[in-house]
């Protein structure tokens, strides 16, 4: 293969809920085996914000489900000490691995904020952690990866980033869902590195093609060509990443 995964900046948005720590590891970790940068970018919620100034609003603690006033100087409090932990851990995660990274800042929601940028791949942290799936088992960041194969530039790039993990030994398992016909050599390069690979050739239908790209079997990376998804409405992706178990690389250009 001989397209070109190096030097190319991987963002990775962040909102108030945050990245956890293996997560960030990870892509890192990535990164630096990539040889490409990081640009963690931190999204204001607006919205969110524009609700904690009305009166009388509550919100309610995910980890005991207590409901409690919620105040607007509250929550800039809470966005200015996760942005300073946050970017605290991206330099700490980088730097070890002499990772080139920089830390920006805007407004809006997540995901719609990073769609709008086309000039590098994005990183979408898992919400939460697959079932099934398993993290940072002896340096396996990435033990279950799927990958979406549609012969596209990207869907190549994303083979080249594959490689580049199991020949590190973060993966283990890859489930390919094609779109169009995978050459036997790329199969037959990727099983004899040692990983265990499964085939899904049975074409993507309209109505289900978002939750088999992201849904099960459950994975810790899916590898996503962007122009898979050029025709979902953006408001439809949305919805599918915020519900994605696992992390997500969306391929660009």
């Amino acid at each position: 293969m001989t397209t070109d995964t190096r030097r190319r900046e991987i963002l990775v948005p962040i909102d108030i809920r945050g990245i956890n720590r293996t997560a960030l590891e990870a892509v890192v970790t990535m990164a630096q085996r990539l040889d490409t940068s990081l640009l963690g970018l931190f999204v204001e919620d607006i919205f969110l914000q524009q609700i904690a100034e009305l009166p009388f609003t509550t919100e309610v603690v995910r980890s005991s489900g207590a409901e409690r006033d919620l105040y607007a100087d509250t929550l800039k409090r809470r966005n200015r000490e996760l942005v300073y932990t946050v970017e605290a851990r991206f330099s700490e995660f980088a730097t070890s691995r002499r990772v080139r990274f920089r830390f920006d800042y805007t407004s809006g929601r997540r995901t719609p904020a990073a769609l709008e940028r086309s000039d590098c791949d994005i990183f979408f942290p898992g919400r939460r952690t697959p079932r099934g799936a398993r993290h940072a088992v002896q340096g396996e960041y990435y033990h279950r990866v799927k990958l979406v194969y549609d012969d596209s530039p990207q869907s190549q790039r994303a083979l080249e980033i594959l490689h580049a993990l199991v020949k590190n030994g973060h993966t283990r398992e890859i489930f390919v869902i094609a779109e169009r016909r995978v050459p036997r050599t790329l199969l037959s390069g990727l099983a004899e590195s040692g990983a265990r690979v499964y085939l899904d050739n049975t074409g993507l239908s309209e109505h289900n093609r978002l939750q088999r790209m992201l849904g099960n079997p459950a994975c810790d990376l899916v590898l996503l060509p962007r122009d898979s998804i050029a025709s979902t409405p953006r408001d439809v992706l949305e919805s599918a990443f915020e519900r994605a178990a696992g992390s997500v690389l969306l391929l660009n250009g």
